[in-house]
């Protein structure tokens, strides 16, 4: 098994964000599999993620450019996974080609995550890893339903509040429009 990039280039990926698909060759629009759109509620969820992601710091303006960027990346890993999945061997446990990505939440979520846009989406199965405090809050595990196939809770490295800690490059997003 090889370790492969699953990320698109920077360049490319600012491309698409800024100016839209259409920055990409038609056959890569094809092999990315991004006729595969986001419906209404799959769209505004997205949306609600990044907002929070980068909490509430991004300007409504970038949050559609954001969430083009969001499903370009899904589209990416899923292909890359693809293309470097292990053969197809009889006998074993695994009977079809599969592979493993190592990604974000986001990324990750069956509704609307790499596995939309893998050719057997059916076939993937999601382990979520997720930070809970080490105190106070209470973790409810029904609000993980429908995210992964297994919710696998460790705690946090640290509580340090990650809108404190990068608060001074969330500003950098740009004023919050209103």
């Amino acid at each position: 098994m090889e370790l492969v990039p699953g990320h698109p280039e920077r360049d490319v990926l600012k491309a698409v964000m800024m100016e839209g698909l259409e920055t990409l060759p038609a056959e890569t629009r094809a092999a990315l599999k991004l006729e595969r759109t986001y419906d209404d509620a799959q769209r505004a969820a997205v949306e609600e993620h990044i907002q929070e992601a980068h909490c509430g710091m991004a300007p409504p303006s970038v949050v559609p450019m954001m969430t083009r960027g969001q499903r370009v990346k899904d589209a990416w890993m899923a292909r890359a996974l693809e293309q470097h999945a292990l053969p197809e061997m009889a006998g074993t446990p695994v009977p079809r080609p599969a592979g493993f990505l190592i990604a974000g939440g986001g990324h990750t979520r069956p509704d609307r995550g790499v596995p939309m846009f893998l050719s057997g989406a059916d076939d993937a199965f999601v382990i979520a890893f997720v930070e809970v405090p080490r105190t106070g809050q209470e973790v409810v595990p029904a609000d993980f339903a429908g995210q992964a196939d297994v919710v696998w809770f460790t705690p946090r490295v640290d509580d340090e509040d990650p809108c404190v800690k990068y608060a001074e490059e969330l500003k950098n997003l740009g004023p919050v429009d209103k």
